[in-house]
C-alpha cells in the first residue's frame, strides 16, 4: 500500500522527486511515526529512500545517537516528511506545507495501527492540528540538525528524553491495548473506532434488542387480548335478581362512557333512499354501534375486576354541544361474581 501512494505522490508532482519508504521498518504496521520537513540533497536526495541505516548525513548520524539515547530502534519507527517532494530547493513555501498536510491524511489512512506522531522541526509542527483531531498523541521537538546542535544546544539536549516518551509509548501492552478490544467478543478495534463495540456486535446487539421489543409487544399484546376474551364471557343484563343465578360477591359500580360526533349520522338527507317507515337505517347502525361499544366497554371493566356478570345495567343517552353536536352514552351496572343456582 505504501509503495502505491509513493506512486501516486510522484505521478501528483512529476518535476520532483519523492524516495521511497525504508523497506527494513515497519511500514503499514508503525505504531510510531517520526515526522521531518522535507527530503535533503544529502541523505534521501542521493539514497532515495528516507531511512537512518541507509543515509549517513549529519542529520542522520544525529537521530541514530538520539535514538540510541531515547532506546528507539530505527526498525520500529516509520519515517516520513511533512512534504514528501523534493524539489532540490532547501526552503520550504507554505504551499508546500499545505499539499504536504494532504498527502499527510491520506498517509494515516494507510497506517491502522498508529498511535503515535513525533513531529521534528517547525514546518513539522503544522501538522499538529490536524493529528490531534485524528486522536493521535502528538510529540513535538527540534530538529536534530547539526545548526540546532551547535547553535542551540539546550534546546538539542530536550530532543532524546522527549523520544524517549514515544519509545514508552512504542513498547506500552496490556491495558491500553485490552482498551482497543470489542468487550463482548475480544476483535481488535481500529484506531479511530468511537462505539465502544465493534460493529458485527453493534448490528447483533441492534437486532437482539429488536427482538426482544417485539417479544415484549407480543407479550402485550397477547396480555391485552387475554381481557378481550374474558371480557367477552361476562354477562351483562339489566335484571337485578335472577332464580338461574346465584349472586356469590358484589364488587362495587362499574360504568362505561362513549361520546360520538352527530356527523356520524352522515347527511339524513344523502341517506333519505335508507329510510323505510320512517326510520333511517343509518342512524339505526351507529346508535347500535355506540351501544356495543359501551356495552364492550363495561364488560371490560367488569373483567379487570375480577367479575363474571354485571346486573342492574342501565343505558343514559344525552345529547350536548351547541355546534357539531355530540351523542353522550353512559352504562352503569353492578359487578358481580355469579354461579348457577
Amino acid at each position: 500500500m505504501l509503495k502505491s501512494y509513493v506512486e501516486r505522490l510522484r505521478s501528483q508532482k512529476p518535476e520532483c522527486t519523492v524516495p521511497n519508504f525504508d523497506p527494513n521498518g515497519p511500514l503499514e504496521n508503525a505504531k510510531v511515526l517520526f515526522l521531518l520537513m522535507k527530503p535533503g540533497t544529502r541523505g534521501a536526495g542521493e539514497t532515495n529512500v528516507v531511512s537512518l541505516t541507509a543515509n549517513d548525513d549529519q542529520t542522520a548520524r544525529n537521530m541514530r545517537e538520539l535514538f540510541a539515547e531515547a532506546g528507539l530502534e530505527s526498525r520500529d519507527i516509520l519515517l516520513w516528511n511533512v512534504c514528501p517532494w523534493y524539489n532540490g530547493i532547501r526552503k520550504t513555501t507554505s504551499n508546500e506545507v499545505m499539499d504536504g498536510l494532504e498527502a499527510l491524511s491520506e498517509l494515516l489512512d494507510l497506517l491502522p495501527d498508529l498511535e503515535t506522531v513525533v513531529l521534528v522541526g517547525n514546518h513539522a509542527h503544522t501538522a499538529e492540528g490536524m493529528l490531534s483531531s485524528k486522536g493521535m498523541k502528538v510529540i513535538k521537538t527540534a530538529h536534530p540538525s547539526p545548526l540546532v546542535r551547535n547553535i542551540n544546544p539546550a534546546m538539542y539536549a530536550a530532543i532524546a528524553p522527549a523520544w524517549a516518551e514515544a519509545s514508552r509509548l512504542q513498547k506500552r501492552t496490556g491495558e491500553e491495548k485490552i482498551a482497543k478490544q470489542c468487550p463482548r467478543c475480544n476483535a481488535k478495534l481500529p484506531m479511530f473506532h468511537l462505539m465502544e463495540l465493534c460493529d458485527d456486535c453493534t448490528y447483533e446487539l441492534q437486532d437482539e434488542h429488536k427482538r426482544q421489543d417485539e417479544e415484549e409487544r407480543a407479550k402485550r399484546e397477547a396480555v391485552a387480548q387475554a381481557k378481550i376474551d374474558n371480557a367477552k364471557r361476562v354477562l351483562v343484563t339489566t335484571e337485578t335478581f335472577s332464580p338461574d343465578l346465584k349472586i356469590e360477591e358484589r364488587l362495587g359500580i362499574v360504568t362505561a362512557e362513549v361520546a360520538e360526533g352527530m356527523n356520524a349520522f352522515k347527511d339524513f338527507a344523502a341517506d333519505f333512499t335508507g329510510v323505510v317507515g320512517g326510520r333511517s337505517g343509518v342512524t339505526q347502525k351507529t346508535l347500535r354501534n355506540i351501544r356495543e361499544t359501551v356495552i364492550a366497554e363495561l364488560k371490560l371493566e367488569a373483567s379487570l375486576l375480577g367479575a363474571n356478570a354485571v346486573i342492574a345495567v342501565d343505558l343514559d343517552y344525552q345529547e350536548f354541544g351547541t355546534t357539531g353536536r355530540f351523542l353522550f352514552v353512559v352504562a352503569s351496572g353492578t359487578a358481580v361474581i355469579v354461579s348457577p343456582q
